[in-house]
């Protein structure tokens, strides 16, 4: 399979990836003819580029992309900047040009063996922003960038070989974007029949509003933090030297017995200290997020359960926009977007759990949140990505949801979920049959990364074919997205809302009320998911 162009919704600046693109110009008022760089993207940029004179050097010729010499951590990306307002005379393919060098230059420095592979693959994995649009002179003519930025990066992440995403941070450019490239590309990840059905269930309940995201350990490795299993191994080496018991032994043993046997080893720095330790990554004023959290951020889901200890989902999901309540941090009132830490986090460290004992805890301690949750899940659809079909904490949470379902007369279960993974299903298939359909990525006689990336695609396209539609329909600016049929929408909406204002539609008791009604039947629309099926 080719290159790819993922679009997300969230925050670039916090994405892990091989390399970014930062958007330059003109500074502002006119002050100095070199490039500029607005103040929220410097965070992101080099200490020594923080240096006006160094930041502002010119462009080389025929050039509209340079590199930053970085003396930051090998764990992050590499920055460009790009020349994308340097005047008023730039148009939206020039603006798409400076993305397609970004790409090309971008990927063939960007792999780096000391830097954790976003996506556990070869391709090199470089992102930017929807340029040109913000404090750029294209900020009334978004339209004609994201069709031109589209279509470009998708000839330029098949022509090199590269992954790229585009990161739209607010959801009216992340509609645009999705719009104009579904009208360039076609549908990624072609599935087999019954693969395709499991995939429009999950597609549908994503569009219906009824879609719970569970999410494990496989969603944060992309942003270089260990697999389960990996984190218990390291707990082990650091905890119990020489005296462990053998590889056999700890094989035979419950993953919450070598917690016990790590807890009550006698180290200095306490056990949760030492699991805090295992997961930080990077500075922590800079969170770097995976893929997989931006692209399950960008789902149109509410209710999200996870046993990852970090907090960069909820990074992912507070960058688009969302104040999701954490529990059981937050207390016993769920807001209208939550996320369930089963095992706790490393900003709450004392409520983590791993031994037996942490177990136990919980479950006395959470029970008055137990029936809220369960109540939840009985009437949604449960996605788990990041999940080892081999895990045994996969194997409680579903044994734990399973005995949660009502079984019907003729003593059959409902659909509870699903699950996307890379993994080989094999048995387990057959293990979960028919409450948890399971569709794998993995294909024979190719790699297994191959399997990690291509249940990214995945989610891409789900991401693409369940989000709303309609969310940049009435920003003007984005006119050049839409056909004729949509424009004559939009004439038609804001000829209603003109007719609303009149005076001579109601009187000054009923026109507030009239109004207040039509505007949300509009935010009823604009967040609303599509209904008709993609083939």
């Amino acid at each position: 399979m080719p290159g790819h162009l993922f679009i997300t919704h969230g925050d670039l600046r916090h994405l892990a990836c091989d390399a970014i693109l930062v958007p330059s110009g003109a500074a502002p008022r006119g002050r100095d003819p070199r490039p500029h760089v607005a103040k929220h993207w410097r965070k992101v940029l080099p200490v020594e580029a923080l240096d006006g004179p160094y930041l502002r050097q010119s462009f080389a010729r025929n050039r509209s992309t340079r590199q930053l010499t970085s003396t930051r951590s090998a764990a992050g990306p590499t920055i460009w900047v790009g020349d994308t307002a340097r005047d008023r005379d730039q148009s939206a393919a020039d603006l798409a040009e400076v993305v397609a060098e970004f790409i090309q230059r971008a990927s063939a420095q960007a792999t780096n063996p000391e830097r954790p592979r976003p996506l556990d693959h070869r391709r090199p994995l470089v992102a930017f922003p929807l340029v040109g649009t913000g404090d750029g002179f294209h900020s009334q003519s978004k339209g004609d960038v994201v069709k031109a930025v589209v279509q470009r990066a998708l000839g330029a992440v098949k022509t090199h070989d590269v992954d790229a995403v585009l990161v739209a941070y607010d959801p009216a450019a992340y509609a645009a974007a999705q719009q104009a490239r579904s009208r360039y590309a076609r549908p990624p990840l072609q599935l087999l029949p019954a693969a395709q059905a499991t995939f429009d269930r999950v597609r549908d309940e994503a569009r219906d509003g009824r879609l719970v995201l569970f999410l494990g350990a496989g969603a944060s490795m992309g942003a270089g933090l260990p697999s389960w299993r990996t984190l218990v191994n390291g707990l082990i080496e650091e905890t119990l030297g020489p005296d462990r018991p053998s590889d056999s032994q700890l094989g035979r043993m419950d993953v919450r017995d070598i917690a016990t046997l790590i807890e009550k080893s006698g180290q200095p720095k306490g056990f949760r200290d030492l699991i805090v330790d295992q997961i930080a990554v990077g500075p922590r004023e800079t969170p770097r997020v995976s893929l997989l959290h931006q692209l399950m951020a960008s789902l149109p889901a509410h209710e999200a359960v996870t046993t990852n200890y970090d907090t960069l989902f909820e990074t992912a999901w507070s960058d688009t926009g969302r104040t999701p309540t954490i529990l059981p941090r937050d207390g016993q009132v769920l807001s209208r977007d939550w996320l369930l830490k089963l095992h706790g986090s490393v900003d709450d460290k004392e409520r983590i759990v791993l031994s037996r004992g942490d177990y136990l805890r919980f479950e006395r301690e959470a029970s008055a949140l137990a029936g809220l949750v369960h109540a939840a899940l009985l009437t949604r659809h449960l996605l788990f990505v990041g999940y080892s079909l081999s895990d045994d904490n996969f194997h409680r949470i579903v044994h734990q949801v399973r005995d949660l379902q009502p079984v019907d007369q003729k003593g059959a279960t409902n659909v509870l979920g699903t699950v996307f993974t890379p993994d080989e299903p094999t048995v387990m298939q057959q293990l979960w049959k028919p409450e948890l359909p399971i569709l794998s990525t993995h294909r024979k006689r190719l790699r297994a990364s191959s399997a990690v990336r291509d249940q990214a695609i995945l989610l891409d396209r789900l991401a693409a074919e369940a989000s709303p539609p309609g969310r940049h329909l009435l920003d003007e600016s984005y006119d050049a997205v839409f056909n004729e049929g949509e424009r004559q929408l939009r004439t038609a909406i804001d000829d209603l809302l003109t007719l609303v204002e009149a005076e001579r539609v109601a009187g000054k008791v009923i026109r507030p009320a009239l109004r207040a009604e039509v505007r949300s039947a509009l935010e009823r629309f604009q967040s609303q998911t599509p209904t008709t099926k993609s083939s």
